[in-house]
């Protein structure tokens, strides 16, 4: 994951999700808000296991994340959107 500067283009930070074990891919639209960004990831391996993460936007930082298994991913739906 990376964050970068919206004016600019220029890297703020960046995790990278292999520490978390596997060999983890990001699908869908990460879910940003102010103070987090929500996103998923995925190892598609017969052992794998998916995250869910929220991260703070500013510096990279990982505030929670927790395990939900394969075939996670996020869909970002506003306010206005139907189910």
């Amino acid at each position: 994951m990376h964050g970068v500067d919206k004016a600019t283009g220029a890297p703020r930070w960046r995790y990278d999700a292999a520490r978390d074990g596997g060999q983890p891919e990001f699908h869908g639209a990460p879910l940003v808000e102010s103070d987090r960004v929500i996103l998923a990831s995925d190892d598609r391996s017969s052992d794998g296991v998916g995250y869910v993460y929220a991260i703070d936007p500013a510096n990279g930082t990982v505030r929670w994340k927790t395990a939900i298994g394969r075939g996670s991913m996020t869909r970002a739906i506003s306010s206005s959107s139907e189910p």
